[in-house]
């Protein structure tokens, strides 16, 4: 009788010593599944960058794949564009060839990824209006304290704010922005040429177009945006070399 209450004590101390071994194994796991998923749980990936294509525009690997990515919230300058040029060298500074985290917000016309983006702690988006390489583009904003970097950047004349009237970029792919002063003795037959030969609403297609000059028009005065098939500002690559 004695045997057989010594074996099932020493059963239960068993079973009772498995239980508690097991109970740090299971924290521990609970500790690193929470820790892991940090990147989907905030709709964050990460990658490396390729290609600066723009002011506000770039082409990252992301899981093995190129993704082009636009810069959620701001607006820089287009190639052809006064400071154009400025607003593409800042951000490559900052980022080609260099580590990512982006936080995907939507998709645009142009199947590209729009999203803010990071590297280390800096925040890019906003460091380019920072700088005076962008605008907010007030059209899309959703962090408020974007108009605010905005302001202090004009107010300290940094970058595009130098300039007396820069032009932001929408209006410039509109075609409402100031117009460059051009010769008197070549106003007449300039004018000659827009208003006989280029007319919305007689071309479509970059195939029907005869220079980068008429297809530039179509895009900026009227609005083909199909012209400008990648979205970087310039239409018709074949043409506008």
């Amino acid at each position: 009788m004695m045997k057989t209450i010594i074996v099932t004590t020493f059963i239960a101390i068993t079973i009772l010593s498995g239980c508690n071994a097991v109970t740090p194994v299971s924290t521990q796991q609970s500790t690193v599944r929470d820790y892991l998923p940090s990147i989907s749980r905030y709709n964050e990936q990460v990658g490396v960058v390729t290609e600066v294509k723009d002011g506000d525009t770039i082409a990252a690997i992301i899981n093995g794949k190129k993704v082009d990515i636009r810069l959620a919230e701001i607006d820089a300058p287009e190639k052809s564009q006064a400071f154009g040029n400025e607003s593409k060298q800042s951000l490559a500074s900052m980022l080609l060839g260099k580590n990512i985290r982006i936080k995907q917000t939507d998709t645009d016309r142009y199947k590209r990824v729009v999203a803010r983006v990071y590297t280390d702690n800096l925040d890019v988006n906003a460091e380019q209006i920072s700088r005076g390489m962008a605008w907010a583009y007030l059209d899309y904003l959703t962090d408020e304290t974007l108009p605010q970097l905005e302001f202090e950047a004009k107010t300290a004349k940094r970058g595009l704010w130098a300039s007396i009237n820069p032009i932001p970029p929408w209006e410039f792919r509109r075609g409402t922005g100031s117009t460059p002063v051009i010769n008197k003795t070549s106003a007449s037959k300039t004018q000659k040429v827009s208003s006989e030969n280029y007319q919305c609403g007689q071309k479509k297609t970059c195939g029907q177009m005869s220079s980068c000059k008429e297809a530039m028009f179509y895009l900026n005065q009227c609005g083909v945006t199909k012209l400008d098939s990648n979205g970087d500002g310039m239409p018709c690559e074949s043409l506008c070399k």
